[in-house]
């Protein structure tokens, strides 16, 4: 228990880390300096629609799918998406 949650603190800290990163592409992306921009580790529920909106092309959701019922976990994100 103790380790996850230090996990889940360091997947929070590298994520709000990153959204510095995620605008500098997505400036570089609206120049056509780069065509896609792709985001693997971290994601889950609860910050996919934020990515989304950050323009992100590529997400990479291996851990939250496999934590508990997969076929639900990945339901639930299909229909986040698909709002």
């Amino acid at each position: 228990m103790f380790l996850r949650l230090i996990r889940e603190l360091a997947v929070r800290i590298l994520i709000q880390e990153s959204w510095g990163k995620l605008k500098n592409c997505r400036n570089h992306k609206r120049r056509g300096l780069i065509t896609k921009i792709s985001v693997d580790g971290g994601v889950n529920l609860s910050n996919l629609r934020d990515v989304l909106n950050a323009g992100v092309d590529i997400v990479t959701i291996g851990t939250y799918i496999s934590q508990g019922d997969i076929a639900e976990n990945i339901s639930r994100i299909n229909r986040l998406i698909n709002c």
